[in-house]
């Protein structure tokens, strides 16, 4: 039988599967034939195949599909460490048994389970200024936009000098070229850069787009400034 003619979506293949009582793997195999629709391999007639889990239970029963997502869910578990994943992931059936092989993205165990912090509360005050958290009644409720910002401040850094001045506005650099240049000055030159060595100053922001609004130009030109502009100026002279 042709590719065509099987259940052209993986969800209408999963509708007419639970139709016939099929329930795992194995009854698949016994029970499909019944109806000439259901293709053998499921996983390479659907590119978007979910996984049997999700196929015999409908959309949306399977696997977390983001690694934030599952962050969330293995925290809620109360989960702080590899080995408590390992032991624990079970108690929530839509966790990976390796979330690291999963996830392209995946940003490693500490930084996934909440564990991962910013070294000083001067770069942890950078990056609540740089996603909008400007006060101490915002931090609950906006810290998990960055995984890297404590749950509570004063027990993740001894010298935390208190709200009023934590909150009190370090503040990163006026203009999107100034972030460019002193990017440029520690060594970035690409996104995935940026991610790993700006905390190297912490006057630079955390999102770029959100820090700088309408007038953020994109990423290209970010980190080709200023090589553009001074390639404008020599193209006007």
């Amino acid at each position: 039988m042709r590719k065509s003619q099987y259940y052209p979506t993986w969800q209408e293949a999963s509708s007419a599967a639970r139709s016939l009582g099929i329930c795992d793997t194995p009854t698949y195999k016994s029970l499909r034939h019944r109806d000439p629709k259901l293709p053998p391999c499921l996983y390479m007639t659907y590119k978007d195949f979910p996984g049997m889990r999700e196929f015999v239970h409908g959309e949306g029963y399977g696997y977390y599909r983001t690694w934030q997502e599952a962050s969330a869910a293995a925290q809620n578990l109360g989960i702080t460490t590899y080995k408590q994943y390992r032991d624990m992931r079970s108690r929530d059936p839509r966790l990976y048994g390796l979330p690291d092989v999963q996830y392209p993205d995946f940003p490693g165990y500490k930084v996934f389970l909440g564990t991962a912090t910013y070294e000083t509360w001067k770069e942890a005050a950078a990056a609540c200024l740089s996603i909008g958290i400007t006060s101490f009644a915002d931090y609950p409720r906006l810290r998990t936009l960055d995984l890297r910002l404590p749950s509570c401040l004063s027990r993740a850094y001894p010298d935390y000098p208190g709200p009023a001045d934590f909150f009190s506005g370090l503040p990163f650099y006026a203009s999107w070229q100034e972030s460019a240049m002193a990017a440029r000055q520690i060594g970035i030159r690409s996104r995935r850069a940026y991610a790993k060595k700006r905390a190297g100053d912490i006057r630079l922001p955390l999102c770029l787009p959100r820090a700088y609004r309408d007038r953020f130009p994109g990423y290209p030109q970010f980190f080709s400034y200023p090589d553009s502009t001074e390639l404008s100026k020599q193209l006007t002279r």
